[in-house]
């Protein structure tokens, strides 16, 4: 088989099992070593430890695979959300997930697929091998995107192309053989700056310059412990993950409205592990694990200000975790509209056996004063 005709079969290959704009670059190592240096050094990378290992394999996946030639890039679709969150969410008291996690795992579909396309290529070409790659490996995903042609880098440091904008997963694949190379993507982001505008923590601290420990998808996923208090509002209705950045995208589209994105705080506030472990195995929101999930469900339940979340938060003051009581403490002082009760139920959190969540209870009633 010609080597044109190859390229031409993977990516039919690619594209019969739901892949978007499948390219190919020159594995090479990448010119973002300062960089990323620099970026750690600067403790971005926060509580992404993982960030940390394997350096050189992320600059230079040939110096781990020296057989490998090039690289195939692709994204694969999901479902675009509604553009906003139904009206009423404070009333009814309900958060929000981003549209990524509905369903299955993503980890685990785009493995499944990413390793059914490896062993078509392989089947093509005897005696070679590849190698694939998601998210959790050492692999710059957007750069290679870029260089493959499947979309450009945006100000918000997602891949973006014209047609789907960044509504997708980006999935690699490592190959022995030698591929032409696509053409890189052009930016096409102009002088746009919406998605910097939008976002309530500034975390996209210039175009292009996104620091993860202010994402709000970074804070409702990986960060494991206290979310500052400064930030607590600025989560909104945020449960798991944001969207705010590219709904904001002209180059995205919108979808319709789904419910199972909106899940009600009183029930995700009074879960015990085992009915979470039910509700979401095999999900991305099993992901942020139990503790965390409702260490988020507090922070929102407070920035609905609805008293009627008052009684969801009584039990969650009595969750086994401190962060979950710690959080759910400072929620209860965000509802106004129940000054008595509000009064009632941080005194009771003042003789509790946590430092933190006492300071916290503390810290409430000195702001809420006598009422």
């Amino acid at each position: 088989m010609r080597s044109s005709e190859l390229k031409q079969e993977i990516v039919r290959l690619g594209e019969a099992l739901g892949f978007r704009n499948p390219g190919f670059a020159r594995l090479e190592p990448l010119d973002r070593g300062d960089y990323f240096s620099e970026w750690l050094a600067e403790g971005r990378a926060g509580d992404m430890r993982f960030l940390e290992h394997h350096r050189k394999a992320r600059l230079d996946p040939h110096s781990r695979f020296p057989w490998a030639r090039s690289i195939l890039s692709a994204a694969y679709p999901y479902l675009p959300p509604a553009a906003s969150a139904p009206a009423p969410w404070r009333e009814e008291m309900r958060g929000r997930v981003a549209a990524y996690a509905l369903g299955r795992d993503y980890h685990l579909e785009m493995d499944i697929r990413l390793k059914a396309w490896s062993r078509e290529i392989e089947a093509l070409v005897p005696e070679s091998q590849c190698r694939t790659y998601v998210d959790t490996g050492p692999v710059f995903e957007h750069e290679w995107a870029q260089r493959a042609g499947v979309g450009w880098t945006g100000k918000h440091t997602l891949t973006l192309d014209r047609e789907a904008g960044s509504w997708g997963f980006l999935g690699e694949i490592l190959l022995e053989v030698e591929v032409e190379p696509d053409q890189a993507a052009r930016n096409h982001c102009g002088t746009c700056t919406r998605c910097l505008e939008i976002c309530p923590t500034e975390a996209i601290r210039a175009p292009y310059d996104l620091d993860p420990r202010l994402c709000i998808s970074y804070l409702t996923i990986e960060h494991k412990g206290l979310v500052e208090r400064g930030l607590r509002a600025q989560l909104g209705e945020w449960l798991f993950g944001c969207d705010l950045c590219q709904i904001t995208c002209p180059w995205n589209g919108e979808g319709e409205f789904n419910p199972a994105l909106h899940p009600r705080l009183d029930l995700l506030l009074t879960l015990d592990e085992n009915s979470f472990a039910r509700r979401f195995r095999e999900t991305p929101l099993e992901r942020t694990g139990h503790e965390r999930l409702k260490r988020n469900a507090a922070i929102v339940a407070g920035n609905t200000g609805n008293p009627q979340i008052l009684e969801a938060l009584a039990k969650a003051l009595r969750d086994p975790s401190a962060l979950v009581r710690t959080h759910a403490t400072w929620a209860v002082g965000q509802i106004a509209d129940a000054p008595g009760q509000r009064k009632s139920l941080l005194e009771s959190m003042r003789g509790d056996e946590n430092d933190l969540v006492r300071a916290e209870a503390n810290l409430c009633l000195d702001e809420t004063g006598p009422g």
